[in-house]
């Protein structure tokens, strides 16, 4: 296989594995991370409507309690409760029974409806028709002595919800769960409260309200669309459903559970559809009815149990995804459109290389053979041009790579802010950076060693220009393997840390005065070290972020001796930790700039280095939970500072 094809082949390869490896990475973080804050920020708005409804219900408490205790109910109550002889039973009991076998048709009941607490009563819920249904107050024995609309018995002490409420004392409650209201034809929630006169219970008001407030609390979207709202009780079971007639929407919740009884979000199917499901619980105890064997809707024997209303908010998962699909799609169209450009390419860097090399293969076969006055001449220096020009195309590849991962952060940025508060996991692009830095790697090596050997043969062949260029290139690619390790170590600070654990920061300095000991005698530098806290962190990486703190202040000196002081601080429930010294320092207009990548403020002949040193320990403490900045001014030196968050041993 010729040469040329054999780069063809490889730099396809190359370009193509990682754009597709990237990009399937890429689509599978972003749709676990959509599907987590369409999660969260259903379960935030559910949340805010079971709290609303709760207010909603809380106001309503308030106004049968302001109901149950007005001077009127209360005489009324103490009449009636008074006007019993000694077998207050046997005269209840009668009158409910003409009661139920007349449908409440007896003078009884025309007598409770003209009275003048029933007219009262109703007078109240006309002027609250909007919002009230019907009205009924009993005594301290269960007999009704006041209604607003025609009830089918009298007595109601045998009915579950009055006994419940009853046996809880004056600070008890019963809210119904949802029910129909025949006297406005509309659903309701009734509220039940005792009427107490001092420190007894005299009787019960029951007031019905209509759900057309928590209607409208469920419906309001406040300008968003594509999610569906319910009430639903303890189980799933819908209480109010406006997303009846959504198709599979209507079908029960399966393949999930609720995780908490305040509120969050689960994903789970209804019929095929996968969904997500964020749900909030309205803080206020209701009790729900259920059906007794032999006992008839509506009449004495039903029962009533706790429960508990679940605010509902949930989408399609595919629905969600929607960008997430034509971000796969546009990827694909990418990876293709990639694979065109690197073949075009590809094809003409192979013919620009082999046929210099092919020359020079003629030149070196022809010395080989005895022809020791031959010589190849320029031939050498087209060959060490095109090297050159490779350094340029792979710096030119290394900047399409940085620049791709710009890209997809900026891609991933414009996602977080429509979809609020998402955040992107980086560690796919961290990835694809430390796979094609380790790849570039041996091209580099390559390239070094074949520029040596071609010194070692040639030196004394070439002219001083050749061997001066030569040394050129050697260093530059030295300089760029340098730079590309620096690389591999700031793309391995998430990727390859380890888990964190309780340290003592006094040790870790320690380690790192010991990795610096030979810079320390050599420069004479004066350290002190103040109280340091115990952190939980990665004791490596804490290791190295000091090591390059007390080094920075090391090198960057002035004429005057070398200075350092490490101090720790608590301020609220993180530490401050202080690197300062006595050097060169940095204007103000460089305190951002020098966190950055591969940014200098020297040259290599003033001070060596690769420039990603800082840029390594502002990405370990950004693991650590903290930030890192300095303060300084150019000539009165630089003191360096990092937070850690406080945690408990």
């Amino acid at each position: 296989m010729r040469i040329a094809t054999r780069f063809l082949l490889i730099l396809l390869a190359t370009a193509l594995i990682p754009v597709l490896l990237v990009a399937w990475i890429s689509v599978e973080r972003a749709q676990t991370s959509i599907t987590r804050v369409v999660g969260e920020h259903f379960s935030e708005i559910a949340n805010a409507k079971a709290d609303a409804l709760a207010l909603l219900l809380q106001e309503r408490i308030r106004e049968t309690r302001r109901l149950a205790s007005r001077d009127s109910v209360i005489a009324a109550l103490r009449a009636a409760n008074a006007a019993y002889g000694p077998q207050p039973m046997q005269r209840i009991e009668a009158i409910d029974r003409r009661w139920i076998a007349q449908q409440g048709r007896t003078a009884a009941a025309e007598r409770l409806l003209a009275a003048p607490l029933s007219r009262q009563l109703k007078q109240y819920q006309e002027r609250e028709v909007a919002q009230i249904g019907e009205i009924l107050l009993t005594d301290r024995h269960g007999a009704t002595q006041a209604m607003t609309e025609r009830l089918s018995d009298y007595y109601q002490a045998d009915e579950d919800w009055w006994s419940v409420l009853v046996g809880q004392g004056h600070d008890g409650m019963h809210i119904d769960d949802r029910g129909m209201d025949r006297s406005v034809g509309a659903l309701v929630v009734g509220i039940s409260l005792p009427v107490v006169d001092g420190e007894a219970v005299i009787g019960v008001l029951k007031i019905s309200y209509r759900i057309d407030e928590i209607f409208d609390i469920l419906t309001a979207k406040d300008h968003e669309v594509g999610y569906l709202v319910s009430l639903r009780r303890t189980g799933g079971e819908a209480v109010i459903d406006p997303m009846a007639g959504q198709g599979a929407m209507e079908q029960p919740l399966s393949g999930a559970s609720l995780q908490s009884d305040r509120g969050g979000w689960i994903t789970g199917l209804r019929g095929d559809a996968e969904v997500i499901v964020g749900y909030g619980r309205v803080a206020i105890p209701i009790h729900r009815r259920i059906q007794q064997p032999g006992a008839v809707k509506g009449v004495s024997g039903e029962k009533w149990e706790p429960a508990s209303w679940f605010v509902y908010v949930e989408q399609p998962r595919e629905k969600a995804l929607t960008e997430v699909v034509l971000f796969q799609r546009l990827s694909l169209i990418v990876a293709l459109f990639t694979v065109v450009i690197v073949a075009a390419i590809a094809l003409s860097v192979a013919r620009s290389i082999s046929k210099p090399i092919q020359r020079l293969k003629e030149g070196t076969e022809r010395i080989a053979a005895g022809d020791l006055g031959h010589r190849v001449g320029t031939w050498a220096a087209d060959e060490i041009g095109e090297l050159s020009r490779a350094f340029d195309a792979m710096s030119q590849r290394l900047q399409h790579v940085m620049a791709s991962r710009t890209a997809l952060q900026q891609e991933v940025a414009v996602r977080r802010e429509l979809e609020r508060r998402l955040e992107l996991s980086n560690s796919e692009l961290q990835a694809f950076a430390y796979v094609i830095s380790h790849d570039l790697q041996e091209p580099l090596r390559m390239i070094a060693g074949y520029l040596k050997l071609i010194e070692k043969r040639y030196r004394g062949a070439l002219d001083a220009d050749a061997g001066e260029f030569i040394d050129f290139a050697v260093d530059g690619a030295e300089r760029m393997s340098a730079m590309i390790d620096g690389l591999l170590q700031y793309s391995r600070v998430e990727t390859q840390g380890a888990p964190f654990q309780f340290i003592d920061l006094s040790a870790v300095v320690n380690n790192a005065l010991a990795n610096l000991k030979a810079q320390i005698d050599e420069s004479g530098a004066a350290i002190g070290i103040g109280a340091l806290p115990k952190v939980m962190a990665d004791p490596l990486q804490m290791t190295r972020l000091l090591q390059n703190l007390l080094g920075n202040a090391i090198k960057f000196h002035g004429a005057e001796p070398i200075k350092i002081s490490v101090n720790a601080e608590k301020q609220d429930d993180e530490w401050v930790i202080s690197v300062k010294d006595n050097g060169i320092g940095i204007s103000t207009d460089d305190s951002t700039r020098v966190f950055v990548v591969f940014q200098r403020l020297h040259t290599r002949e003033e001070y060596p280095g690769t420039g990603i040193g800082l840029a390594v320990c502002k990405r370990i403490v950004e693991r650590h939970g903290g930030r890192i900045w300095l303060k300084s001014a150019a000539g009165e030196g630089t003191e360096f500072l990092f937070t850690l968050p406080i945690r408990e041993e």
